[in-house]
């Protein structure tokens, strides 16, 4: 048997190809939109892809299995026990719809569906036996159980509107998890997700796991009621991307292909000279690390670092967007593109290459000015500035400065008629990264800003008052 685990860590993001080396076919399971790594090992190691296996219907990235059944002829194994109108896009594509306990096989490797809903209602973990041994080796897990955690229930209710439904996952969940004590312990645990993803909220970093490792560690298999259950798996869930309901949507009946994503033009400063972006309805967007774009950037653009970061900040903030014009290294500028479009973000307009940022005038640009935390303690407390903190709830909570407003980063869009332009708004996150995309934020809607240069961290390196009870929330 041939086994190989992908990870694209900007959504960490697990996908598999498994393979019988004597029939040389593989099976692909959860794959993302960039089908490019799947077909290049298949054909490394000789192998063809003959199926394809989605665990679910996914919230957080684009399923690339359409655009991986049409070139390579695999067939799709999909779960049939969601509603009607699931997988519309394969209708015209071989397929199969399993049910609980369906099996299939793949040279001298067979798949077993097992109905595990919680995270989905769909949801769907196989179960892998090499024919040779009889002996179960693996369950593909999906969204369904990570490594010290369970998948989140709640998406369906929060992303997609679908009242009372968190409370019905839940419970599902719950269920799905007793019912899979029973499989021998030796049995490796292979996720679709690790940490840092937003599918959960204390996900292991490790790449597998077993169940019986999981039974001994996890939180999820400690002896515990469905009431108690219930409350924990709901509670501290973070807030999911407005981007996530696009992609329930479209994994679920309209895949757009990869390959018949636009292709972007290539900008000049002279071209940017003779748009205007409120008319036209383009959207500047500045990828350089944040300490270049605080120091001087385009007027009106957005700060969103080219990070490990980048697809997170670019599901809230570019989701409703004009078509984008994006400033990055054209080294750069492949992978880019890769990562927006692993979560369907195809409206790019135009690159700006970062060489071109030179040829602009000092009138077409501006700065967003960064004051050290000891230079600007004295003004917090004097009250000449209104603090911003854009943290998250549970840093909030573990403590900030006098006075501060608490507006997390995720909301700040939503909240600007809260905020008065009286004076300076001082914008504060933990190092400096999050509150420099909320200057500029800010700074393009006409707010007065300053960065606390690292925030948090530096204040607190310097021995700065504090508060740890709010002084102000939203």
């Amino acid at each position: 048997m041939y086994f190989h685990r992908f990870f694209y860590e900007p959504l960490a993001h697990a996908s598999f190809l498994v393979g019988c080396t004597h029939s040389q076919e593989a099976l692909v399971v959860d794959p993302g939109r960039d089908i490019t790594p799947y077909l290049e090992l298949a054909h490394r190691e000789g192998m063809q892809i003959t199926a394809i296996a989605e665990t679910h219907i996914h919230a957080d990235l684009l399923s690339g299995a359409k655009e991986l059944a049409e070139r390579t002829h695999a067939s799709l194994y999909l779960s049939g026990e969601g509603g009607a109108g699931d997988y519309a896009w394969a209708q015209d594509l071989p397929h199969r719809f399993l049910r609980d306990n369906d099996e299939f096989t793949i040279g001298g490797l067979r798949i077993k569906a097992l109905h595990t809903p919680g995270h989905t209602p769909e949801h769907l973990s196989f179960l892998l036996t090499q024919e040779t041994v009889r002996t179960p080796l693996g369950l593909f897990t999906g969204d369904f159980l990570f490594v010290g955690d369970a998948g989140r229930p709640d998406l369906l209710e929060k992303a997609i509107g679908v009242q009372g439904n968190a409370a019905i996952s839940a419970k599902a969940l719950y269920h799905s998890i007793q019912r899979i004590r029973s499989l021998p312990d030796h049995l490796q645990i292979w996720p679709s997700h690790g940490a840092g993803s937003a599918c959960g909220k204390a996900l292991g970093s490790l790449p597998m796991s077993t169940l019986g490792y999981e039974k001994q560690t996890s939180w999820v298999f400690q002896d515990q009621d469905i009431a108690s259950f219930l409350k924990k798996i709901q509670t501290g869930q973070p807030t999911p991307p407005p981007y996530f309901s696009r992609m329930k949507k479209w994994n679920r009946s309209h895949l757009p292909l990869l390959r018949e994503r636009p292709k972007p033009e290539r900008f000049t400063a002279e071209d940017i000279r003779q748009l205007d972006f409120g008319k036209d309805g383009f959207y500047l967007v500045d990828t350089r690390p944040a300490g270049e774009f605080l120091q001087s950037h385009i007027k009106g653009s957005l700060c969103l670092p080219h990070n490990r970061s980048f697809i997170q900040w670019a599901g809230w903030f570019l989701e409703d967007a004009p078509p984008l014009v994006v400033i990055v290294d054209e080294k750069r500028q492949k992978q880019l593109e890769r990562d927006l479009a692993m979560i369907g973000l195809d409206h790019i307009a135009g690159i700006l290459p970062t060489s071109e940022i030179t040829r602009f005038q000092a009138s077409e640009l501006e700065r967003v000015i960064e004051a050290e935390p000891s230079e600007i303690a004295q003004r917090v407390n004097q009250g000449d500035v209104t603090v911003i903190d854009v943290r998250n709830d549970s840093e909030w909570e573990a403590g900030h400065l006098p006075q501060a407003l608490h507006i997390p980063l995720t909301q700040l869009t939503s909240q600007l008629d809260t905020l008065s332009k009286d004076r300076p708004l001082l914008l504060q996150c933990k190092a400096g990264g999050r509150s420099a995309i909320a200057s500029s934020l800010l700074q393009a809607q006409g707010y007065d800003v300053i960065n606390l240069r690292g925030g948090w961290d530096r204040w607190m390196e310097c021995n700065l008052p504090t508060c740890s009870s709010p002084a102000s929330s939203s």
